[in-house]
């Protein structure tokens, strides 16, 4: 997978001009090449994905230009310095207007810039200094439709990368989230869930399937045990890895492990009548969720291979299943049907059990957790309290985030949506 890589650009535009009145040629005696009064606009800007270059309008006033204004020259806090000729005039005094056309990096900070003017005799003038504050818009509140061409079930963001699975063994990636190309995966049943170790990839899915990839591209069949398993879900933990699911054939939930993404046990561990949706290894431990018997289930391991049904001892109230689970890096977060939950440890949970939605995906921005639903996408700042930021006519099924730009899928009308649009 190619990686893309921004940086920070300033040129000086071609849109120069100058007005003012004084047309002496020499300078008097005691005189100094002076700017001031640094106008321009915006200050800040929002990044975006499908857009990082923003022209930026600026102005200043001279005074004392020996002969006339020569050259406009600026430097950058990226090490950017440039310097471009101003077209012939003779003013010592006026004003001089022109653009910097802004590739921005695509991440949030402040970026500085200094300019200043050299004169027909050689006099450079005193520098000011301006500076752009590129923010990222993580807020959810406007989506565009990228595709309606594929049932997608997971999406995420990894490798620099976003991946989605689906129906009849459907994957695709995309660098940028609006370009989408579709990978043979070897099977057509339904796919779940990925991960990527730093080495390989590893997809799971229905009809006992575990496939391997060291580049995304080309993928290999690891598992094609006995019985009827559907894996929902794979992680790594920087050791091994952790797939679960459901035996359906003995109505159970399924935990298998990996030391390397290739050859798979089956745990033993099991709750009768589960299913496991989701598995993540954050904070040090894995942490499973998905229902047993009508009501949220919760598994917690250190190891991936002993595992404790936290769910037991936590009120889980109205609640009915847990879709999906994140970590903020200071609490999880896992939202279902008519449930969302808190955790800072795994053990102890806050529980919501008055939503009124459907939860089936969630990430967290870094500012915010975002989750997609069966009606739309909604916003929480801490994971019980949540708002309604887009009304989606699709139904979403799940959710990621890339640092500068959310991805959402759907699986029963094919969908993927992008956020900012």
């Amino acid at each position: 997978m190619m990686k893309k890589i921004f940086k920070i650009i300033f040129a000086l535009g071609l849109a120069i001009s100058i007005t003012g009145c004084k047309k002496d040629s020499t300078r008097s005696n005691g005189s100094t090449l002076t700017i001031s009064n640094l106008h321009y606009d915006p200050s800040t800007v929002t990044i975006k994905q499908t857009s990082t270059t923003i022209t930026i309008y600026g102005t200043i006033d001279f005074v004392n230009a020996s002969g006339g204004v020569a050259k406009f020259r600026l430097t950058t806090s990226t090490g950017s310095d440039l310097t471009m000729a101003v077209p012939s005039n003779s003013l010592t005094s006026g004003t001089l207007s022109g653009t910097f056309q802004v590739v921005f990096p695509a991440t949030a900070g402040t970026f500085t810039f200094q300019l200043w003017i050299i004169d027909n005799g050689g006099n450079s003038s005193n520098k000011l200094q301006g500076s752009v504050q590129a923010v990222i818009d993580d807020s959810g509140t406007g989506w565009s439709v990228i595709s309606q061409s594929w049932p997608l079930f997971r999406v995420v963001w990894t490798n620099q990368t976003f991946m989605a699975v689906g129906d009849g063994g459907t994957m695709l990636y995309s660098t940028d989230g609006l370009t989408w190309t579709q990978v043979n995966a070897g099977t057509s049943v339904m796919l779940y869930g990925l991960t990527w170790s730093g080495t390989q990839y590893v997809v799971v899915g229905a009809a006992n399937t575990i496939l391997s990839s060291p580049d995304g591209i080309t993928w290999t069949s690891r598992y094609s045990g006995g019985g009827s398993i559907g894996f929902y879900s794979v992680a790594w933990s920087g050791t091994g890895y952790v797939a679960v699911g459901q035996d359906n054939t003995n109505s159970k939930t399924v935990i298998f492990n990996s030391p390397d993404g290739i050859t798979w046990t089956n745990n033993g561990f099991a709750v009768t009548g589960g299913n496991l949706n989701t598995v993540i290894w954050a904070n040090h431990q894995y942490v499973a969720v998905g229902k047993v018997l009508g009501a949220p289930l919760i598994l917690t391991s250190p190891n991936g291979l002993d595992w404790t049904n936290r769910s037991s001892t936590v009120n889980m109230g109205m609640g009915i299943e847990l879709n999906d689970i994140t970590w903020t890096g200071s609490q999880y977060a896992a939202v279902g049907f008519g449930i969302t939950a808190t955790s800072p440890d795994g053990v102890t949970w806050i529980v919501n059990d008055k939503i009124s939605w459907g939860a089936t995906g969630v990430v967290w921005s870094g500012n915010r957790l975002m989750a997609s639903g069966i009606s739309g996408i909604f916003s929480s700042a801490d994971g019980i309290n949540w708002t309604k930021t887009f009304d989606s006519p699709y139904p979403l099924r799940s959710i990621t985030w890339s640092g500068m730009q959310y991805i959402s899928v759907g699986f029963i009308s094919p969908i993927i949506m992008t956020s900012p649009p």
